[in-house]
């Protein structure tokens, strides 16, 4: 269930490249139960604290507004200290120059050259964004506005990687959320005690400065609500079933965002509503009979998966991947029916205009695809090799890689690699390997990661704009 409430007054046109609009019925009052939930206090960006980093006093005599590329002071942390195992794939090198590093904090999505993360006290003190900038090496906290009992952590789940945040580069939204009743019910390792409780959900918005991406108004809601669905991962046996918060996604000024619409024939329906900002015109709504697992939204085109078999946690998994264009509103599916039983994670989806990567997670391989709508689809990675989709910008793909039955540390290395067209797999030279199961992610033309040691995270973030690579995708 849903509620819209739409406090800028400003009405914006309907982005017609997302779809003609659609009348969504006036949304109901809210319950007593929830009455309280649409309040939010005003969050101003004044309030926002911004700390350059010591790399950049000692490094730009412009300091923390630099928006140069010069490089930064080396990070002895970022170098890897033994030999990476090989890939067997040509290398393309990155220009010390174009390269930019610094200490990495809290980061759950990137644009551009800035990573946007949420922090919260364990404690006490309220919860912030954390916006890191690599171009002028600053980090700024802006205050989330939390009610009573809320928080905007990651919901808790192994399987399910959920981000509370999203931005476009103009608008950045955070999902704030809270369990109703009380503790209890489905239980056992590693789920939490009220894992299975409902949870109240509230969806805000703020917007960026263009220049920089820190936050220029104050955050508003947009749209609150309660899951119910207690999903669990088909062909897990035993994991976290509780319910999810939506997915949200940005672009251009556009947010899509999903909400549960259950029914007695269709228990785990799913909308997928597209609205433009600020004004909040409804320019498209997709419904699905299935649990929509995640989405992603780029100018006009549209991509989501879903699982098709939510309701039986002993089958093998059915994954599905949809994709739509302004040009093909209707949703196409690119994957869909049962799968291996080792496909038991969601499938990862990247999105960049009409190109889309995609991968379907296997205990044994980890393939990657890129397609557009129309074409067929081309595996990009070898048999030979693992890797870990991060993301699709301006015709390159991010990925994480090693060699498929390494045997090497327990934390292993994980090289950066990308991919296009016309340059086929190139390994990443000149910058520090990854850890963990990680991958380079990929936004308005700049890749960033987090660099690593053997001996764990080196917290070390460093990043590049794509163009500094001297090739054409």
């Amino acid at each position: 269930m849903r509620h819209v409430l739409w406090v800028a007054a400003l009405a914006v046109p309907l982005v017609a490249a997302c779809g003609a609009p659609v009348t969504r019925p006036p949304a109901s009052a809210p319950s007593a139960a929830t009455a309280s939930l649409p309040s939010v206090p005003a969050s101003s960006p004044a309030s926002a604290q911004t700390t350059p980093s010591a790399a950049s006093v000692a490094a730009s005599p412009t300091g923390a507004g630099s928006s140069g590329l010069e490089p930064s002071p080396p990070a002895a942390a970022a170098t890897p200290t033994t030999t990476l195992p090989a890939l067997g794939l040509p290398s393309i090198a990155v220009p010390a120059a174009s390269l930019r590093t610094m200490a990495s904090g809290a980061g759950l999505v990137t644009w551009g050259p800035r990573v946007y993360g949420v922090e919260e006290p364990v404690n006490a003190g309220p919860a912030s964004v954390v916006i890191t900038n690599l171009m002028s090496r600053t980090t700024t906290r802006v205050r989330i506005p939390l009610l009573a009992g809320e928080t905007a952590q990651p919901p808790d789940g192994f399987w399910d990687p959920a981000t509370v945040l999203a931005t476009d580069g103009r608008w950045l939204a955070v999902i704030v959320w809270r369990r109703l009743g009380p503790s209890g019910g489905q239980g056992g390792v590693p789920c939490s005690g009220h894992e299975g409780q409902p949870v109240a959900w509230r969806l805000l918005v703020a917007p960026l400065s263009s220049s920089d991406g820190t936050v220029t108004g104050a955050f508003q809601v947009i749209t609150y609500g309660t899951s119910r669905h207690e999903f669990v991962l088909p062909g897990q046996g035993e994991g976290c079933g509780g319910p999810r918060t939506p997915r949200v996604a940005l672009s251009d000024g556009v947010i899509a965002y999903t909400v549960e619409e259950s029914g007695a024939a269709t228990p785990y329906a799913t909308d997928i509503d597209v609205r433009s900002l600020p004004g909040g015109s409804l320019v498209r709504v997709v419904r699905r009979a299935d649990e929509v697992i995640n989405v992603a939204l780029s100018g006009g085109a549209l991509a989501f998966t879903e699982s098709q078999n939510a309701l039986d946690e002993s089958a093998n998994p059915q994954w599905a991947i949809w994709f739509s264009t302004s040009a093909h509103p209707s949703p196409i599916p690119l994957l869909a029916g049962a799968q291996d039983p080792g496909y038991v994670e969601p499938p990862v989806i990247a999105l960049d205009g009409n190109l889309l990567a995609w991968q379907l997670p296997n205990q044994a391989e980890r393939v990657v695809r890129v397609e557009r709508l129309g074409s067929a689809a081309v595996q990009v990675v070898p048999h030979s090799t693992t890797c870990w989709l991060g993301g699709v910008s301006a015709g390159w793909v991010g990925l994480g890689c090693f060699p498929t039955g390494h045997q090497g540390p327990s934390y292993l290395p994980i090289q950066p690699v990308v991919w296009s067209t016309s340059t086929g797999l190139r390994q990443l030279a000149g910058v520090p390997h990854l850890v963990l199961n990680t991958a380079p992610a990929l936004s308005d033309g700049w890749l960033l990661a987090d660099g690593g040691s053997d001996l764990g995270p080196s917290g070390t973030l460093y990043g590049f704009p794509l163009a500094a690579l001297g090739t054409s995708p």
